[in-house]
């Protein structure tokens, strides 16, 4: 089944008509690259606007240095593609293998040497170009910052150039808009003073479409950032049932009223006419919930708890199994 789930995210294009098939690959190629522009838009953005003008141009006079480094390596994870293309279209496996192998780990060797590189030259570098003193400070300080997180930056890239050898765009689309969620949520978190807790005693595994199921858990917890009162806190957990797993998130706030706690998930249904949003956010995300999850043929709910709402779903955790339309 793990086979099967892999090669719906390949695309042959040596046999049969080819308009839509690099129509299928070009989409989310476009996409991927909109969103990384948007990633550095926001960073500007969110510093512009609670950190003031100087930090803003500090983080503006790192642009051509930070692209300097970072692209040297993408080249290379280009380089990588080319080489992962070519074995798997001679269905080389071994040297496919070993090729997607060292291409990993040189992502990760080479986002420890930008580490270093990013911390140690951030300075002098940053002097060299001219870096006005009253921002200089600041520059290195947010390229050190982001030259910490470089080892992941550069396995996403080495990996996205893997998965688009073998013709799947898709996928590196859904892991930045899963990144962008999560970097979203956490300026919300922030910014609101909201206290999140996870649940994770163990790994726990379960059967489902693991795309459809993260899309379920973002709008829950989009859901309860909007709604998160009092002492404003976000409980996610979940319990083990005798053949199955309920996944919560609960945050504190006011309840939802008991004659409209099954009608949430009804698309732009207003629990109170009185707010400016229906509950929920944008009136569509638990309606989205709501499908997925019929998609899947798991059950989701709704229950008022002690100063606050928890939203569920419930996951197998037996082997059986999956209905061919949850996988489509």
């Amino acid at each position: 089944m793990e086979k099967a789930s892999s090669k719906k995210y390949e695309i042959d294009m040596c046999n049969g008509p080819l308009l839509g098939k690099i129509m299928i690959f070009y989409v989310p190629l476009m996409l991927s690259g909109i969103l990384q522009l948007l990633f550095n838009a926001a960073d500007i953005v969110v510093v512009g606007r609670f950190a003031g003008n100087q930090a803003l141009a500090a983080v503006g006079s790192t642009g051509s240095l930070t692209n300097l480094l970072v692209n040297i390596f993408i080249g290379l994870s280009v380089g990588a593609n080319v080489l992962v293309a070519r074995y798997y279209g001679a269905k080389q496996d071994i040297q496919l293998k070993e090729m997607v192998q060292t291409a990993i780990a040189t992502a990760l060797a080479g986002g420890i040497i930008l580490i270093f590189l990013g911390f140690f030259l951030a300075r002098p570098a940053l002097g060299w170009m001219g870096t006005p003193d009253d921002v200089i400070s600041h520059s290195v300080l947010y390229m050190r910052i982001y030259f910490a997180g470089m080892p992941f930056m550069m396995v996403y890239n080495f990996g996205s150039a893997v998965l688009r050898a073998v013709g799947d765009t898709k996928r590196p689309l859904y892991y930045l808009l899963i990144a962008g969620v999560v970097n979203a949520a956490s300026i919300l978190i922030q910014q609101n003073g909201i206290t999140v807790s996870f649940d994770d005693r163990q790994p726990l595994y379960v059967w489902a479409d693991e795309f459809k199921i993260e899309e379920v858990i973002t709008n829950f917890l989009s859901n309860a950032i909007h709604y998160a009162l009092y002492d404003k806190k976000i409980d996610i957990f979940y319990t083990v049932k005798e053949d199955c797993v309920r996944v919560s998130v609960y945050n504190t706030g006011d309840p939802i009223p008991e004659a409209d706690l099954d009608k949430v998930w009804i698309k732009f249904y207003k629990v109170d006419k009185a707010r400016t949003r229906e509950y929920g956010g944008s009136g569509i995300g638990l309606s989205i919930v709501k499908a997925i999850m019929d998609s899947l043929n798991r059950q989701c709910g709704v229950c008022n708890r002690d100063n606050g709402v928890e939203f569920w779903i419930e996951l197998d955790t037996k082997n059986e199994e999956i209905p061919k339309e949850s996988i489509a």
